[in-house]
């Protein structure tokens, strides 16, 4: 379930339909943004991740383990490390509010098609921009602190009804 429980009304109620479905010792794979992250904390209500109204939850890596051990899984791995393009993402966003659109955050209004984003110059912007961030990048990554989670997990035993309420 990947990019999935963040968009979902329940994500107790899709773990355990999950839970449900697999035999005992299936695996299951997931992948949510990261409320942890070094970006949340530096881009606040600009992070890319936060996406609302589109992602009703978010979650750090304490909170999504605690969820999947309640939805009767076991953890066999957790990695918090994120690419490159969402720090470089989060920072054009933030260079774009504040240099192009006077401090303004971006509107949800239909773009030109002469405004196009596949112009060569916006591509050299970008790639620059992850050539940038590449380092810092990866320094979030090794202290535990990326954009993005990723989990995989077990079906260890029957999950009862309270523990899915």
């Amino acid at each position: 379930i990947w990019d999935v429980l963040e968009h979902v009304h329940s994500p107790t109620d899709v773990l355990a339909q999950c839970h449900r479905l697999l035999k005992l010792g299936g695996i299951i794979a997931l992948h949510v943004p990261n409320w942890d992250s070094i970006e949340r904390r530096l881009f606040r209500e600009r992070w890319t991740a936060l996406d609302a109204p589109r992602h009703l939850y978010h979650f750090s890596p304490k909170t999504i383990r605690r969820l999947l051990t309640r939805s009767g899984f076991r953890v066999q791995t957790i990695d918090t490390r994120a690419p490159v393009l969402t720090l470089a993402s989060n920072v054009l966003r933030w260079l774009g509010d504040w240099l192009y659109r006077k401090g303004k955050p971006k509107s949800f209004t239909a773009v030109s098609s002469k405004d196009s984003s596949k112009s060569p110059a916006r591509r050299r912007l970008v790639r620059f921009a992850h050539m940038l961030m590449a380092f810092p990048n990866a320094v979030a990554n090794l202290v535990d602190r990326g954009a993005s989670i990723t989990v995989v997990a077990m079906k260890t035993r029957k999950a009862t009804a309270n523990e899915n309420q």
